[in-house]
């Protein structure tokens, strides 16, 4: 049980630390060029 909550926490931390880092990467390259990720969700969420 203690195995699974400390690899939960450890996963939710880095889940939180990595969308810290995208968001900062983002900033500046939003101005330059727009990613296609967002459109790939969008569609994803439009046919679901």
């Amino acid at each position: 049980m203690y195995v699974f909550q400390t690899l939960a926490l450890l996963i939710n931390s880095t889940i939180k630390y990595s969308s810290i880092n995208n968001i900062k990467e983002k900033r500046p390259k939003s101005k330059k060029k727009p990613r296609p990720e967002p459109k790939l969700f969008s569609t994803f969420t439009g046919k679901t």
